[in-house]
């Protein structure tokens, strides 16, 4: 096992070091202020006066303060509280993804200040690889995110927006862990820095990093062949994140600075526990994602010009061993398989205020390369050829915001799409030492239109929309044989969802605060895998699928000691093929959180959250039953520089899952430390 289990002792050394380092910066700058000043550069379709969203009525914030308060380390945890987002977890790849509104992370696009950093091969990427220190917010669109965002945001986009200093220093650090009934058995540590020094310059960076072992399972589970009572095996993780960023503001309007942004580590993926299939016993040594953009405004024309240029590159391997001492390689289904990938392109967006209008303009290109093969193994000596693929997209649109008197506005906009594979290979050899090239088809469009109408009265904003977006299917989706199991289909099209939104957000009662939303997509063209033959299948364009529901919200303090916070949400999914049942989404999901305030220094908050049922596979095969957690977080602000966090999650030690054979962590106890200055 390449990762052991973390003790309390292994963790001392590093812990000390952190908190020795954090009481140097803050005796030597005990007045500073601290600020989560957000970088306005990447934001999309946000005001940042505000902290709400123009385009989307029903979309939702995350500030830095929330992510830390609630200890959600990576990207992952910190969706699982938004309405209408669920959290997908476990499987074989170890993954954890999200479903907004029904629709996955294929059909939907991660950002980072604006700039898309998912992968070019299938679309999907490990959101718990994404940490969220160096963030000042996370803006989650839904069915009405702004076409601003470019192609493949048929279902929503989030963009995680980083921070931009506005103090000479300013900074954080951060040392924390977590313990179950085994004890510790993951930290992490944390540290940002940014100085502005005067008003030409700035420069900010800082390193994130997340260790964990095999994680507790709940003492409710019950042992089986491929995993018994304890700890859960081959879980263990690394994940260190790294930020840069130089800027440059020679005057009021103008900005232009240049970014990095990187996550790298390794990762195992526990074996399945279930008896519907066969275990597989993966692990990731190595799994790195680079990022370097240039993002920049200026003023031209009466109006704004952002520019974004970016590279991006995304390498991993994954080993998959014969059994569960994961050593040998001499199985069938036993690998080393290998990705190389990069994607680069950029994108202009200019906007202007023309009276009662404000206009913006877009035009974004993306060039995606996915190179894979297979290395040496214990049934080959040799490594494979390399196999490459290449497309390319690009989009030209606008969206104009215009004011129909003081309290209404209506927001038309245009997206025009055209994609490509511009190359696609397979082994022309058992021997895997020759390619060849596939057969492709030719370039495809796809018209993306929205209008969304807003408009206060009686205190309440009253918002409804329409919307017309497109997917385009992914290199997988296209060409993948999935190990024997699937037929390439170069002439998969583009699917489309026609969505209908609705909802009204406002104050009652003086201080309290709601919004409701119906919404309703029906997706056209929808990609699904059909059956050819017991042991084949095929992606294709199988006619109508729908994914409709309500979401509801509501936070209002309770006397001055009390506060309360709660959503629901309501889907129901249909699939394009008759009696195949949609996956990885429950029906009904809530969560509430009750706030107390006994002491100016002290909170203490008792959340729940609760699912029902959902499927793992489309034949109904892998349900797994609803359940509910329990929480208890206390924080306490030692002074204007120090505070401390701990908490317990899964309280009542539920045992449950949420993909079937893949049972979630039981108990644990995590404590944090932050120093700001």
């Amino acid at each position: 096992m390449p990762f052991a289990t973390v003790t309390p002792r292994a963790n001392r050394p590093i812990l000390a070091r952190s908190l020795v380092s954090a009481a140097l910066i803050i005796a030597l700058y005990p007045a500073a202020g601290v600020a989560d000043t957000v970088f306005d550069l990447g934001q999309v379709d946000v005001k940042a006066q505000q902290n709400a969203p123009e385009g989307d009525p029903s979309a939702t914030v995350i500030s830095a303060s929330t992510l830390r308060d609630r200890n959600q380390q990576n990207l992952a945890e910190a969706l699982q509280d938004v309405p209408g987002v669920t959290l997908s977890s476990g499987g074989q790849r170890n993954e954890s993804q999200v479903y907004i509104r029904g629709f996955d992370s294929t059909q939907t696009t991660l950002n980072i200040d604006g700039v898309p950093v998912y992968v070019p091969y299938d679309g999907n990427i490990d959101l718990s690889r994404f940490l969220t220190g160096d963030l000042s917010q996370i803006v989650v669109s839904k069915g009405l995110s702004s076409l601003m965002y470019g192609p493949n945001n048929m279902g929503g986009s989030i963009n995680l927006i980083t921070k931009r200093p506005d103090k000479p220093l300013s900074g954080r650090v951060d040392v924390g862990g977590s313990a179950g009934k085994e004890g510790v058995f993951s930290r992490h540590e944390g540290a940002q820095l940014a100085s502005r020094p005067n008003d030409l310059f700035y420069i900010q960076g800082g390193v994130e990093r997340s260790s964990s072992g095999n994680f507790p399972l709940s003492s409710a589970y019950q042992a089986t062949k491929t995993q018994p009572e304890g700890e859960r095996l081959n879980a263990y993780s690394r994940i260190t994140n790294g930020n840069l960023r130089l800027g440059f503001t020679p005057n009021a309007t103008d900005e232009y600075t240049l970014s990095y942004y990187g996550t790298s580590g390794n990762k195992g993926s526990p074996p399945y526990t279930g008896t519907v299939s066969a275990p597989r016993y993966w692990q990731w040594p190595e799994w790195k994602k680079n990022g370097y953009y240039y993002l920049g405004k200026t003023a031209v024309a009466g109006g704004t010009l952002k520019t974004r240029l970016y590279y991006d590159t995304f390498q991993n391997v994954l080993s998959s061993y014969n059994d569960a001492t994961y050593t040998t390689q001499t199985k069938p289904y036993a690998f080393n398989s290998q990705y190389d990938d990069h994607s680069n392109g950029g994108g202009l967006e200019w906007d202007r205020s023309l009276g009662a209008q404000e206009i913006k303009l877009m035009a974004q290109a993306k060039y995606d390369v996915h190179r894979e093969r297979n290395l040496a193994d214990g049934a080959q000596n040799y490594d494979s050829a390399w196999l490459q693929f290449k497309s390319h997209i690009y989009s030209v649109g606008g969206e104009d915001r215009i004011a129909l008197g003081d309290k209404t506005h209506l927001t038309l906009g245009y997206r025009y799409d055209r994609s490509q594979v511009t190359q696609a290979q397979e082994y022309a050899n058992k021997g895997e030492t020759a390619v060849r090239d596939m057969a492709l088809s030719g370039a495809s469009g796809a018209n993306n239109l929205q209008a969304v109408l807003t408009h206060e009265a009686f205190g309440q904003e009253f918002h409804i929309g329409v919307a017309h977006k497109t997917h385009f299917p992914t290199i997988k989706d296209i060409f993948s044989y999935r190990l024997g199991n699937s037929i390439p289909n170069p002439s998969l099209s583009a699917e489309a969802a026609n969505t209908l939104d609705a909802g009204v957000k406002g104050a009652v009662f003086g201080s309290a605060h709601y919004s409701a939303t119906l919404f309703t997509s029906r997706i056209t063209n929808a990609i699904e895998m059909i059956a050819i033959s017991p042991t084949l299948g095929q992606n294709q364009n199988v006619g109508n699928a729908k994914n409709s529901g309500a979401e509801l919200t509501f936070n209002a303090p309770l006397g001055n000691q009390f506060a309360v916070s709660a959503n629901y949400t309501y889907l129901a999914r249909t699939l394009g093929t008759q009696g195949l049942l949609a996956t990885g989404t429950p029906r009904h999901s809530g969560f509430v959180d009750l706030s107390w305030f006994p002491l100016a220094k002290w909170t203490f908050d008792a959340e729940v959250r609760g699912y029902s049922s959902r499927q793992t596979s489309t034949n109904g095969l892998q349900p797994t039953a609803g359940y509910a957690t329990v929480a208890l977080r206390a924080r306490y602000e030692i002074n204007k520089n120090w505070v401390a966090r701990a908490g317990v999650s899964n309280l009542t030690d539920r045992n449950y899952q949420i993909t079937e054979g893949y049972p979630e962590m039981g108990r644990t106890f995590y404590g944090d430390l932050e120093a700001r200055f």
